[in-house]
């Protein structure tokens, strides 16, 4: 990890001190949004920016922003050509890398950016760099090999959730145990008499 932290220090500036987790491949694809492998093909720097979250107001510094040709997307969907930009405490491209396949693992960072974000903590990178912590194979061993582009999107999007029935299985989550021990309860409290004698009913 401190070796990928010098190669690609200098194509970010953070402002802030940031600590990186050493994550397991699978851990990285779970809370990565998208993940895709593609080139960069040119590189461009955003201007320092005050960001402020709640009472606390943090000056992010200037980050690479790069145009990407994507070959094919292992986690989520996306466009064929999309701008990435690279997460602001660990850096994702170097400038001496244009042109070659990246492993790019994403997340969105909400309000403050409408970029999609290279997370450098997660592994992305130059895929044939082998001081990278997470390699493109193992990756492809929990994803598979991916899907193509689709041009009919306009940006690159996580995978779809939206088949889930989520608050139904929430709602059965939540009454069914209360359902089983009401009639537990109920079931228990016809077994007895008024005076505290065990009934026991048979079908006879």
């Amino acid at each position: 990890m401190a070796a990928v932290v010098g190669m690609l220090w200098g194509s970010a500036t953070p402002v802030g001190a940031c600590q990186c987790l050493v994550l397991t491949p699978g851990e990285a694809v779970n809370r990565a949004h998208v993940i895709l492998v593609g080139d960069p093909v040119s590189l461009a720097e955003t201007p320092s920016r005050v960001v402020k979250e709640g009472h606390v107001s943090n000056e992010m510094g200037r980050r690479t922003k790069a145009t990407i040709t994507v070959e094919r997307y292992l986690k989520g969907r996306g466009p064929a050509t999309t701008e990435v930009l690279e997460d602001w405490c660990l850096g994702a491209f170097a400038r001496d890398r244009i042109g070659e396949s990246h492993l790019l693992v994403i997340r969105f960072e909400g309000e403050f950016e409408k970029l999609a974000t290279a997370d450098g903590c997660l592994g992305s990178g130059p895929v044939e760099d082998p001081w990278m912590p997470i390699s493109l194979s193992q990756v492809e061993g929990i994803t598979g090999a991916g899907e193509p582009p689709d041009d009919s999107l306009d940006e690159p999007r996580p995978p779809d959730t939206a088949q889930f029935p989520f608050l139904p299985s929430v709602a059965l989550a939540v009454l069914g145990p209360l359902a089983f021990l009401a009639g537990t309860a109920f079931a228990w409290r016809r077994g007895w008499s008024a005076n505290g004698e065990r009934i026991i009913e048979c079908g006879c």
